[in-house]
């Protein structure tokens, strides 16, 4: 069973949204692996954004209980791989666990687009519907592509 760390900033709506949806399209398709998410800044007390909650909803995914998490060693530890959502993050995980690095991968080098591989996923902190719109394509597309390539 692979092990999946999805990692934004705050856990609310990039990784949390990536995690949610990746389980259940692994359960829906066999594969052997679980997610989890963290933050770099974990937002504590919040839960998972309600734009990010519709979204997984008009896919289909009922599990949407979430409560942000920091990232830790231990969580870097038990993962098979580390994945973040933009590249300042990704250098934030090399320069702090550095032992681990083998692990760490950005989400879009998973994407089904050329064009969009090893690009950020925008952050729609802003609160702009496109922004959050784009992150979630892109989260969609992204986490389809990570579910085909583990199920070979």
């Amino acid at each position: 069973m692979k092990r999946i760390l999805f990692v934004c900033t705050g856990n609310v709506f990039r990784s949390a949204a990536a995690e949610k949806l990746f389980n259940f399209i692994v359960a829906r398709e066999g594969v052997p692996a679980v997610a989890s998410s963290a933050g770099l800044k974990a937002a504590r007390g919040a839960g998972l954004s309600k734009t990010a909650a519709r979204f997984l909803s008009s896919r289909g995914v009922t599990e949407l209980a979430h409560s942000p998490s920091p990232v830790d060693q231990l969580k870097i530890i038990n993962a098979d791989l580390v994945i973040a959502m933009e590249r300042w993050q990704y250098h934030f995980l090399t320069d702090n666990f550095p032992a681990h690095s083998f692990k760490f991968r950005l989400l879009t080098s998973f994407s089904s687009d050329p064009a969009l591989r090893n690009t950020d996923v925008p952050d729609p902190v802003s609160g702009e519907d496109a922004v959050a719109a784009q992150a979630l394509a892109m989260i969609e597309d992204c986490v389809g592509g990570l579910a085909r390539t583990l199920k070979g």
